[in-house]
């Protein structure tokens, strides 16, 4: 006879929130620029070319590093959970490559011939909770995907008997 697993859900794409931290940074640096700029011209006006060349630059790496489409890559993520866009796999976690601590590496894992990868270090919308750093996911483990591509939207583990 054979026993259904019993799932429960560890992870959703709708319990995600698009990190701010980054920019929120970002913007503090751009208000300290701003007002520093601002002082030099006041007091030297001579400077004023060499300042905002600077301030120039520094705009230009600020907005080289602003992830372009990390809002739309949420957005369509759980669109696509919301609206069943999405495949499903069920099966034993196999070839399980756990991520290093310190990263330089993604964990890696298939279930059922489907392989999915991911890191704590790269801002997405997906699962991306590594062992190592307290995720769920091991060798022989009994899960339920729904993912997109590499995304992983769903995660669901099977309760132990």
């Amino acid at each position: 006879m054979t026993q259904v697993a019993d799932y429960h859900t560890v992870f959703t794409v709708l319990q995600k929130r698009m990190p701010l931290q980054p920019f929120a940074i970002l913007g503090v640096i751009f208000v300290v620029v701003t007002i520093a700029a601002v002082i030099t011209i006041v007091r030297r006006k001579a400077g004023l070319v060499l300042v905002l060349v600077v301030y120039a630059a520094f705009l230009v790496v600020a907005v080289s590093l602003f992830p372009s489409g990390l809002r739309d890559m949420y957005r369509n993520a759980k669109d696509a959970y919301i609206h069943g866009r999405y495949s499903v796999i069920e099966g034993t976690v196999a070839n399980f490559h756990p991520m290093p601590y310190s990263g330089h590496e993604e964990e890696r894992f298939s279930v059922s011939g489907v392989d999915f990868s991911y890191s704590d270090y790269i801002l997405v919308p997906c699962f991306n909770n590594t062992a190592s750093h307290g995720g769920p996911i091991r060798e022989g483990l009994r899960v339920r995907i729904a993912y997109s591509g590499n995304c992983i939207l769903k995660l669901e583990v099977a309760s132990e008997p």
